[in-house]
C-alpha cells in the first residue's frame, strides 16, 4: 500500500465528531493519569541525555534518560496505542479532523490552530504507513564480514518495538528492518517515540478540555469524571446480597438464590463459619417443656489480647468469658476458660441486642453445641426473667 493508497476515513459529522472525542477524551485521561506522564518524565525520556566517553581512538556512548522500569514503560506503551493504529475510532489524525468539526464555528486562538496542524503533521510524517520520518535520528547496522549495511529511523525503530516485542510478533514491510537491530536498540527508540506520543495526546487533551469547558462542544459531562484508572492494591466494593449453598451446587441463571433450596444470605456467622468449622457453635431457643422453638448459627474466637473467649450468637450477643488466672484461655478446658460470664451486643446494636434477650427471656434457655480443643461440649444458657441491661453479668448454666 502506498500513501496515496491509505484509507482513513475521517469524521465528517457532528454526531461521528462527538463519538471520536468522548472516546479519545476518556483514553487520554488514562494516559494523563500515567505515573510516567504525572511526574512529567517522559519530557526526559524525549529530548535523550547521552554521556560520551573518549578513551584514546575509542568513544563509547550512554543513554541516560532511561525508563527505570521497563514494565511500567510498556504500561504506558500500551494505553496510547489506540491512538496510532489507523483502524482504531481515537488514532490522532481522527481525533484532529473531530476537532475541527465540532470547531469549525469557533474562533480558536493561534496556539490552538498551531496544535491541531502540528498533530496532523507529525502523524503523516512519522506513524502513517510507510512514512517513519525520524524524530531526531537515524541508526544503520551492518554485519563485520559484509558492506551491507541496513538504516533504519528512531521512528521505524520505535514502531519495530512496538510490533515486534510489545504487542505483537509480527512486524510486516519496513518494520521487518528493525528486528536486525538489537532489543535495546528498538527498545530505545520505543521509549523515544512513546514519550513524544504522550506529551501530543497530553497537550491535545488539555486543548480539547479547554475548549469544551469555554465553548460546549457538546460532549458528554461524563467522561471528564469518569473512572479510567483502578489504582493498586485490594479492592472494596459493596454488593446487594450474597448467598451461599450446598458444596458443588450450581444455582441456575435467572432463579431467585432467596428461593433456591439449601441456599442462604452470607452474613458474618456464616463467612466465620465457613472459614473456621471448628468454631461453628449452634444455639437452640428451648421453652421449659424443652420444646425447640428456634435454631441459630454462631461461632466463637478466642481474643488474646484479653485472654477471653467469646461467643456470637446470630450476630446480635456476644457471652464471654475469660479465667481466674493468666493461663492462655486456649489452654484451658472450656469450663475453666468460661469463669467470668458478660453479654454485649454485636457491634453496639443495642436493639438487635435487646430484641434477642427479650427472644431468650420467652423461651427459657437456650442449649449450645460447639466444639473445643476437639472436644463437644454441651451446655445450657438460662436467662432472669427480666432481661439484663448492657454489659451486666447473665448467668450461664452447665456451658
Amino acid at each position: 500500500m502506498s500513501k496515496q493508497e491509505r484509507r482513513l476515513r475521517l469524521p465528517k459529522t457532528p454526531d461521528e465528531a462527538i463519538d471520536t472525542l468522548e472516546r479519545f477524551v476518556v483514553r487520554a485521561r488514562r494516559i494523563e493519569a500515567h505515573s510516567l506522564v504525572r511526574s512529567r518524565k517522559i519530557e526526559e525520556f524525549a529530548q535523550p541525555n547521552y554521556t560520551l566517553s573518549f578513551n584514546g581512538s575509542s568513544i563509547s556512548m550512554r543513554l541516560n534518560s532511561r525508563p527505570e522500569d521497563e514494565e511500567v514503560f510498556e504500561s504506558l506503551a500500551a494505553r496510547i496505542r489506540p491512538c496510532i493504529v489507523d483502524s482504531e475510532p481515537i488514532q490522532l489524525e481522527k481525533v484532529v479532523a473531530a476537532t475541527r468539526v465540532l470547531t469549525s464555528e469557533i474562533k480558536l486562538t493561534e496556539r490552538q490552530l498551531r496544535l491541531l496542524d502540528s498533530v496532523d503533521a507529525w502523524c503523516k510524517n512519522h506513524i502513517a504507513p510507510h512514512s517513519y520520518a525520524p524524530i531526531s535520528s537515524h541508526e544503520e547496522i551492518g554485519r563485520v564480514d559484509s558492506d551491507e549495511v541496513t538504516p533504519a529511523s528512531d521512528t521505524l525503530l520505535g514502531l519495530g518495538w512496538y510490533y515486534a516485542d510489545l504487542v505483537h510478533a509480527d512486524p510486516q514491510q519496513e518494520k521487518e528492518t528493525a528486528l536486525k537491530f538489537p532489543y535495546d536498540a528498538r527498545y530505545n527508540q520505543g521509549v523515544l517515540l512513546v514519550s513524544h506520543l504522550a506529551l501530543i495526546i497530553r497537550a491535545l487533551l488539555r486543548m480539547i478540555r479547554d475548549v469544551d469547558s469555554t465553548h460546549d462542544l457538546g460532549l458528554s459531562p461524563e467522561i471528564w469524571e469518569a473512572q479510567v484508572t483502578a489504582g493498586g492494591g485490594p479492592f472494596e466494593f459493596g454488593v446487594g446480597e450474597v448467598y451461599v449453598g450446598p458444596t458443588g451446587c450450581e444455582a441456575p441463571v435467572g432463579v431467585p438464590l432467596d428461593q433456591m433450596p439449601g441456599f442462604k444470605e452470607l452474613d458474618a456467622v456464616t463467612a466465620r463459619r465457613m472459614q473456621y468449622p471448628n468454631c461453628a457453635v449452634d444455639a437452640r431457643f428451648v421453652d421449659d417443656d424443652e420444646t425447640v422453638i428456634d435454631t441459630y448459627e454462631g461461632f466463637y474466637a478466642i481474643d488474646k489480647d484479653r485472654n477471653r473467649v467469646v461467643i456470637n450468637i446470630n450476630n446480635e450477643i456476644l457471652f464471654s468469658g475469660e479465667p481466674k488466672d493468666a493461663t492462655p484461655v486456649e489452654q484451658l478446658p472450656f469450663n475453666w476458660a468460661f469463669y467470668s460470664k458478660t453479654a454485649e451486643p454485636v457491634d453496639d446494636n443495642v436493639e438487635r441486642f435487646t430484641d434477642f434477650l427479650t427472644r431468650a427471656k420467652a423461651a427459657g434457655h437456650i442449649d449450645i453445641v460447639m466444639t473445643w480443643r476437639g472436644a463437644p461440649v454441651r451446655g445450657t444458657i438460662t436467662f432472669p426473667k427480666t432481661p439484663p441491661t448492657h454489659g451486666e453479668q447473665i448467668p450461664v448454666g452447665n456451658i
